[in-house]
């Protein structure tokens, strides 16, 4: 009872701060009654008190993430199971904030959709070399700018031949037996 108090307690006083503190290694947007004003850099910065102003604070540093295993064909009929690592850092703090919701299942979305279209369409052989990697890279480069996240790095996770089965998930063909 003396726990959820002191919470009140606080939340009011969270109500009076008329300074806010963007940390070195973020950018922030500042909304007023929920509009946008403006991006803020790393420091100290005055706002109006009592919820007229959000501060809301988002990292810029260097961030990776991983897909997923695909398992895919290639055009010249190989299975393949593949994944990739992507190095992205954000460079807008106001169009990530303002225009996407989960950043990185936007990323994992667009990077799974540009491999397997593009794995689908190469040859095995072609898959390790370097300019498929840059294709693939710019391409989902392209797809994140417009959230304002910027993609350093796409490297391979896992590249193998490999023969997949549908165990549980898929419908029964009608030769199946049913056990």
């Amino acid at each position: 009872m003396f726990d959820k108090l002191v919470d009140l307690v606080v939340q009011f006083l969270d109500l009076f701060k008329p300074l806010r503190v963007v940390h070195a290694y973020q950018q922030a947007v500042l909304l007023r009654r929920g509009l946008f004003v403006r991006t803020l850099g790393p420091g100290w910065h005055l706002v109006i008190p009592l919820g007229v102003d959000e501060v809301i604070c988002e990292s810029v540093v260097t961030d990776t993430t991983r897909t997923g295993v695909q398992a895919l064909t290639t055009a010249d009929d190989v299975s393949v199971s593949v994944s990739v690592v992507v190095t992205w850092r954000v460079r807008s703090a106001r169009k990530l904030l303002l225009q996407v919701v989960g950043k990185e299942q936007a990323m994992l979305d667009a990077a799974t959709g540009v491999i397997a279209r593009h794995v689908v369409g190469a040859r095995w052989a072609d898959l390790a070399s370097e300019e498929f990697l840059d294709t693939i890279t710019s391409e989902i480069a392209a797809r994140a700018k417009k959230w304002g996240i910027v993609v350093d790095e796409v490297t391979w996770h896992d590249l193998v031949k490999a023969q997949t089965y549908r165990i549980l998930g898929g419908p029964l063909s009608p030769s199946s037996p049913v056990s």
